[in-house]
Parts: C-alpha cells; sequence; structure tokens
C-alpha cells in the first residue's frame, strides 16, 4: 500500500479549482519562521565567536541543524513550483512525482537529523553547566538522554529507508515493489514524535534544580529558567504534529492541506531560535538589566594587594592562575581588546560572592559564567 494513493490527474480541472491555492500561505508562513531563524543563528554565532569567545561543541551542533532548516526550506520552495498547495488532482503525473521526492527528503532532513542535531546541541548546551558540587549525577542524566536521541534517530532514520522497496516506490508510483501498510506507518511515525517530545521536556526539565541551587538572585534564575523552558514551544508544535499524523490517512488532499511536514518544519525552527535564545544573553543583559553582581558595602582589596582594578582581558587577569573551567571563565572576557571590563574584587568575608579569582563576577556574564560563580559560591559556604 503506497503512503500517497494514486490519484487520476483532472486534465480539465475549471479555473475556480485551478485558483484556489494555499501555496501563499504556507510559503509565507514557513519563510517568515525561516527568516527569523536565520537571525537568531547569526546572534547566536556572533555572540559566541566575537564577543565571548566560546565557539563549541554545542555550537557546530546548531549549525547543522541550521544547515537542515535551509536545506528543508529549500526543498518548500521546490514544492511550491510543483504542487504545494493546489489540489491533488491538479497535478501532472511528473508534478506529484517531484512533490513527492521532496516530502522523502524533508522526512530525512527535518524531521530525522534536524531535531537530532537541535537536541545534541542542547544537550552539549547543558553540559556546559555540569558540576558535581551541585547534582554528580547531572552529566550522566544528559548523556543519557542524548544517548537515547541518537538511538530513536538512527532507528527512524533505517526505517523511513527501509519501509518501501524499493526506495522510489515512495515517490514513483509506477514502480513495482510493496511498502509497509500505512496505518503501520502512521503508528510508527507518532510514536517517534512522541520520543522526540518527550526528550524536549525531559531537556527542559533537568537543569532547573541545578538552576535553582545556584546563589544568585531570583531574576537572574528565573531568566536562565524561562530561557531553558522557551523549548516547551516546540513541544506544543510536537502535539500539533502529532495530531495531523493521526489524520494523515483521512486526508485525501495532501497538497491543498496543511500536513506534517509543514508542522515539523515549525517545530525544528522553533527549537533552533529556543536553543539561540541561551547563549544571547552578553547582547541584551544591559537591556534587561540581569546582573548577578550583588551590591555590597564597596569595594576591598581582597586577593588584589595593589588595591587597583582588576579588567577583564587585562595583563594581571591574565597571569591568575587559571581553572579547570577555563570555557565557562572565558565567557565573562565580552570586551577583551576593547578597554575590558573593570571588575572590582570583593571581600568574600561579607557576602561569599567571589569567585576563584577573588573577584565578582560583572554585569557582562553569560548565563554559563552565572552559574560557574555560583556553584563555586556553594562549595566556598559548605
Amino acid at each position: 500500500m503506497a503512503l500517497w494513493p494514486a490519484v487520476q490527474p483532472d486534465l480539465n480541472p475549471s479555473p475556480e479549482r485551478l485558483a484556489d491555492t494555499t501555496t501563499w500561505m504556507q510559503m509565507s508562513v514557513l519563510s517568515v519562521f525561516f527568516f527569523f531563524t536565520v537571525i537568531f543563528v547569526g546572534l547566536r554565532l556572533y555572540a559566541r565567536v566575537v564577543i565571548t569567545k566560546s565557539f563549541g561543541k554545542d555550537d557546530v551542533a546548531l549549525c547543522l541543524a541550521a544547515l537542515c532548516s535551509i536545506g528543508g526550506w529549500s526543498l518548500f520552495l521546490v514544492q511550491s513550483l510543483h504542487g504545494l498547495g493546489r489540489h491533488i488532482e491538479t497535478l501532472s503525473f511528473e508534478e506529484g512525482q517531484v512533490f513527492r521526492v521532496c516530502g522523502f527528503f524533508l522526512t530525512m532532513v527535518v524531521s530525522n537529523w534536524g531535531m537530532c542535531s537541535l537536541k545534541t546541541a542542547i544537550g552539549f548546551n547543558l553540559l556546559r553547566f555540569c558540576d558535581d558540587k551541585l547534582w554528580r549525577r547531572y552529566p550522566w542524566v544528559i548523556w543519557g538522554l542524548l544517548g537515547i536521541i541518537w538511538c530513536y534517530t538512527f532507528i527512524y532514520w533505517v526505517f523511513a529507508l527501509t519501509h518501501c522497496d524499493p526506495v522510489h516506490r515512495f515517490w514513483d508510483l509506477t514502480a513495482k515493489g510493496t511498502c509497509i501498510p500505512l496505518p503501520k506507518y502512521i503508528k510508527i511515525a507518532m510514536g517517534n514524535t512522541v520520543l522526540a517530545t518527550s526528550t524536549d521536556v525531559f531537556l527542559a526539565l533537568v537543569p532547573i534544580p541545578v538552576i535553582w541551587r545556584i546563589k544568585h538572585s531570583v531574576k537572574v534564575r528565573m531568566y536562565l529558567i524561562a530561557i531553558l523552558s522557551l523549548g516547551y514551544f516546540s513541544v506544543g508544535m510536537g502535539v500539533v504534529k502529532t495530531i495531523y499524523q493521526q489524520k494523515f490517512s483521512s486526508n485525501r488532499d495532501k497538497t491543498y492541506h496543511l500536513n506534517v511536514p509543514f508542522w515539523s518544519f515549525l517545530q525544528l525552527q522553533l527549537g533552533i531560535m529556543a536553543a539561540c535564545c541561551v547563549a544571547l544573553r552578553p547582547l541584551v543583559h544591559r537591556i534587561l538589566g540581569l546582573s548577578s553582581h550583588r551590591s555590597t558595602a564597596g569595594p576591598s582589596n581582597f586577593g588584589n594587594p595593589s588595591g587597583a582594578p582588576l579588567s577583564v582581558g587585562s595583563q594581571r587577569m591574565r597571569d591568575l592562575p587559571r581553572s579547570k573551567d577555563d570555557d565557562l571563565v572565558d565567557e565573562i572576557e565580552l570586551e577583551e581588546g576593547h578597554g575590558g571590563v573593570t571588575l572590582h574584587p570583593e571581600d568574600g568575608s561579607r557576602t561569599g560572592g567571589h569567585n576563584i579569582y577573588g573577584i565578582a563576577l560583572g554585569v557582562t556574564e553569560s548565563e554559563e559564567a552565572i552559574l560557574k560563580g555560583g556553584r563555586e559560591e556553594v562549595h566556598d559556604r559548605k
């Protein structure tokens, strides 16, 4: 049984039927989401490469997800020229075949590898927060979730490649061969969506206990939790996608109505934008006033005999011993080469809010630096 039942083209469709199209609406929505995704990815890369100089493996994974997004939008663009938004019986045989080829690769690129790359980026970003002083099982939980994600992604990829024998039977309805029954295909696809949605929820929930235990203002902690919870928008889109998967077999006009690939693409775009927000704090901290620096009676000379303020990027700052979390410390080096950010040493006996250098973390910290400072404070108070 083919996933796309053969429909006899209408050789003489009425002008009204030809004019009735949703192409413009579908491509407009897809393009708007894609446009904002490109902007968010660009801002994240600017923040990580230029401002904080902390480009890491999570950014590499996110770039792969962005490439899948570009590929997905390109496939939709090709579909729009070959029947997307038109009634299915108005498509020629050649148009229908091109449409189905694009649909096949949309499943591979967007639903499979795009979402896998996105979740990998989120997981790697959460691993930046790892510290056994707060929760020693935290990295194991993250790696466990990533393992589950990689496993079901690979399994679904193999299934998508082999559910029709030969593979081109998916788009070439005249080819000899067989495909698995449509109800079974839908159940497996829905199972994959449920797993993907569940891992989205877990990735948003896992870091909350760690964030809540750091000793910073409630405003900063709530900011971090809110940013990491933006993934729930992607979860909501996954729920909508599941509804359309249930209706797939009953939808007789799949090219005209909104279909599963449409919602899969929007889910990927929302997920990428949410993942990018985590790294944008250096760009918006002055507007939001999200400083983790706590007010004190005034600066002291703790850890700084000369009494001179320490500047991020200065020679005296570079001469101080480095910690094992250099990648997190580097996140506060936001304006190196542009005069530096002046940080006054804080008296640990007064607030206990100093880091391993004996200096207070300033208002230009990123989310990783905030978490690092909070973890060290918890350790010092022990």
